[in-house]
């Protein structure tokens, strides 16, 4: 039996696009895991700008294979950028670099997700081991391909002395949910929109990356009218477990509202569908992290609708900025001694199954 611990890189780039978390880990990818080090590097406008438009094209069939290589040539650079300068700055030893690569599409029902990542370019520029391409095992033995944290969460939760009727909520550009019982049995799948259309509609018409603290959703009316309509979406019926790719929803039913009534129901939007997942649960506690987690509307909310204990971050063993960097070292070195990171009660996979590729 392997138990040995590896200081593991974690890089993460979300669906936010606001730049690379980095986490240096010490983990046996099994009961053992302690952030060393976190680091942000923001990306440039332009990069950020011209991802977005590989999305959107990419979306309507309009973006070229060749374009894609040269993209991820692109964003790979900027991972060794940043991976080199974490190094250079803070001389940790690294055994392993665990990189998820920046997601442009994700598209479940037809077994393809796509993360922009040159694995053995980085390999080969930084001389480290790299693990990439989580995803793609879980697809081919017919899995959903995400959510792949949840065995990081039930680690966190273990941890902080709070399984039973304690979730795990990720609040990204889609929100997510861990639930894991006393019976080791992981339930997880989105719930349904996080910040994804909330930063989209303030970068459309503000140029402001994001709600920051929930400001102007704080000063509009909820249109509960809408929410309704919107809850009754197919994808709330579909049977767990299910994902979400950040394009799924549009902002096209909020444009009968003003601004600050658009921000309002839109975050209302993403509280009432992580609240329904809590209450068909019968969660009592949960612990919120991601960029939504400071979004002190929606929180609020998610309060007021549920009644569910939210536990304080500041009293938990984890970094909440950087919970999922944290959680690819962790992912990252499970795939290195072949340990599973996705099952059937968390992607639908025929059977557990471990992931990703080793340069």
């Amino acid at each position: 039996m392997n138990n040995r611990s590896y200081f593991a890189l974690g890089i993460m780039t979300g669906t936010s696009l606001d730049g690379i978390d980095l986490s240096l880990c010490f983990t046996d990818g099994k009961t053992r895991l302690k952030n060393i080090k976190s680091s942000y590097v923001a990306y440039k406008t332009a990069l950020r700008n011209e991802i977005k438009d590989c999305i959107v094209r990419f979306h309507n069939s309009k973006y070229s294979i060749e374009d894609l290589i040269f993209l991820r040539k692109k964003i790979s650079k900027e991972y060794v950028r940043a991976i080199q300068k974490f190094i250079d700055k803070h001389n940790y030893k690294i055994d392993l670099i665990c990189i998820h690569g920046q997601t442009v599409y994700h598209n479940p029902s037809m077994k393809s997700s796509i993360q922009l990542c040159d694995g053995p370019y980085i390999a080969k520029e930084l001389k480290k081991k790299v693990v990439y391409d989580f995803r793609q095992s879980d697809l081919r033995n017919g899995g959903e391909g995400a959510p792949l944290a949840p065995i990081y969460h039930q680690l966190i939760l273990k941890k902080n002395k709070l399984m039973g009727n304690t979730c795990f909520i990720n609040i990204g550009g889609i929100s997510n949910i861990s639930i894991c019982s006393s019976s080791r049995k992981i339930i997880a799948y989105d719930t349904g929109p996080g910040m994804c259309l909330l930063d989209k509609y303030v970068i459309q018409t503000k140029n402001i990356l994001f709600d920051q603290n929930g400001k102007f959703s704080s000063k509009g009316k909820i249109d509960w009218n809408l929410i309704d309509k919107l809850m009754q979406d197919n994808y709330f019926k579909k049977k767990y477990p299910k994902s979400l790719d950040n394009n799924y929803f549009k902002l096209s039913p909020f444009k009968h509202l003003d601004f600050f009534d658009t921000c309002a129901t839109i975050s209302a939007f993403t509280a009432v569908s992580i609240v329904q997942s809590l209450k068909a649960h019968r969660i009592e506690k949960a612990i919120i992290t991601g960029g939504g987690s400071k979004n002190k509307f929606i929180i609020k909310l998610i309060k007021d609708l549920s009644n569910v204990h939210i536990i304080p971050n500041k009293d938990l063993d984890i970094k909440v900025d950087f919970v999922e960097s944290d959680a690819f070292s962790y992912l990252g070195v499970r795939r290195l001694k072949n340990l599973p990171i996705s099952f059937p009660s968390t992607t639908n996979v025929s059977s557990a199954t471990t992931g990703g590729k080793i340069i």
